[in-house]
């Protein structure tokens, strides 16, 4: 932390003059209740300039940074409870090997009735089936097309000579 406030206090050119270990102390205090990863994280806010309410032209003071600190810090420690809200907790379902057991004739069983759907004779009949699908819907849905029409029905309705002035 001393070098984190060393590289801060370098940039501004008042603590030139200033005796460090005094001024230090203050900042020492002020961060005092953080943790160590809070701090650095804060003195590299600063000087970045993104710490809120803070003008760079000017040094911040300790409680200043003490607050920054205590931001950083909340921060943190409420992305560390969202991962951990996240994270599941292992199952305590303790699965007996009968249980175990039945649940693989099920997947068998369901791996078999599959296997046969898939057979070619099925495959066959499903073509079939859309065969007279479609023959069923050429028949109750025809083209709705105007020649399409024209040529089912025998006549047509409408104006062909003004269709064609129309388009």
């Amino acid at each position: 932390m001393t070098a984190a406030f060393n590289r801060l206090f370098s940039t501004y050119p008042q603590f030139a003059t200033a005796d460090f270990n005094e001024v230090v102390g203050a900042y020492f205090d002020a961060v005092e209740p953080y943790e160590t990863q809070d701090v650095l994280v804060a003195v590299k806010n600063f000087l970045s300039g993104s710490a809120p309410g803070h003008n760079p032209a000017f040094a911040p003071s300790a409680p200043l940074v003490g607050a920054e600190s205590r931001r950083v810090m909340n921060q943190r420690l409420d992305s560390e409870a969202r991962q951990r809200k996240r994270a599941l907790p292992a199952p305590d379902i303790v699965h007996t090997p009968e249980e175990r057991a039945r649940v693989s004739a099920m997947v068998e069983d369901l791996k078999r009735r599959t296997a046969e759907q898939m057979r070619t004779e099925d495959a066959a009949a499903d073509l079939r089936m859309r065969d007279l699908s479609a023959r069923t819907n050429a028949r109750f849905f025809p083209d709705q097309d105007p020649m399409a029409m024209k040529r089912r029905l025998g006549f047509a309705a409408g104006d062909p000579e003004g269709d064609r002035d129309v388009a």
